[in-house]
Parts: structure tokens; C-alpha cells; sequence
């Protein structure tokens, strides 16, 4: 299967969460997850180190997006605010999402950031994202 990746995709995307009906990123004492997009791979960064997997292929329609990886994983990935390049990214096996901007776009939202030297401070409680 031959496949183009869109430009605007290939990029490194960082959470972005949702507070109080706005989206903000967090900036807290646990390791954020980060994705990227090259024109052949999705990669997931932990702690410990990247995990690349392949893309078999790639569906587009406007904007809205799916990436089958290794493993038959399905991602969508769905355009929320072109404006402030806002997605939502969802594992279908997992029945999980998430909100990504390109990394280039972070100033485009507020950042909440978390004071790790205290431990009686509440960490945010953030909107769940749905998975449809």
C-alpha cells in the first residue's frame, strides 16, 4: 500500500488538557507522554525511552485521520480547533484519548504548572476525553 503522510501530522505532539472548558498544557512532576509522527512511523516517547512502530497505512477524510502501526493498532486522530491545531488522538484498542498539539504550537495555550517540592498540594483533576 502506498500512502502520504500529510506534512502538518510529521511532527513531535504534545498533550494538551482540558480544565474548566479551556485547554491548557500541564507542566507537573510526572513524565508527560509524547508522540511523533514521521512520514513512516508513529512513535511513542515514555521515560525509559521511544517505542517506533510502523505505519502499514494511512487513511485520510478532511480532517479526520487513522494510522494502522504494528500490530494492526488502529490510532484516529481527528482535527478538534484547526485554529489552534487542536487533535484528538484515540487508541482503538484501547478505547483511549487524548488531546495533542504539534510541539511547535505550544504557545498557543495557557500552561498549568505543578509545584512538585510541595506534597500536600492537589494535582489538577482534568476533563476526561471520550472516546467515540
Amino acid at each position: 500500500d502506498s500512502y502520504s503522510i500529510p506534512e502538518r501530522l510529521i511532527t513531535k505532539w504534545i498533550p494538551v488538557y482540558k480544565y474548566l472548558d479551556q485547554f491548557y498544557v500541564y507542566d507537573d512532576c510526572e513524565f508527560q507522554m509524547i508522540y511523533e509522527i514521521t512520514d513512516s512511523t508513529f512513535v511513542k516517547f515514555y521515560m525509559d525511552g521511544a517505542i517506533p512502530m510502523v505505519v502499514k497505512s494511512f487513511k485520510s477524510n478532511k480532517s479526520s485521520y487513522e494510522l494502522i502501526t504494528t500490530g494492526n493498532k488502529a490510532i484516529k486522530v481527528d482535527l478538534i480547533d484547526k485554529k489552534r491545531s487542536l487533535y484528538k488522538f484515540c487508541f482503538v484498542d484501547k478505547k483511549e484519548c487524548n488531546y495533542y498539539t504539534p510541539i511547535n504550537n505550544i504557545n498557543e495555550f495557557y500552561i498549568i504548572e505543578q509545584h512538585c517540592h510541595d506534597e500536600t498540594s492537589n494535582l489538577v483533576e482534568f476533563e476526561k476525553v471520550n472516546y467515540k
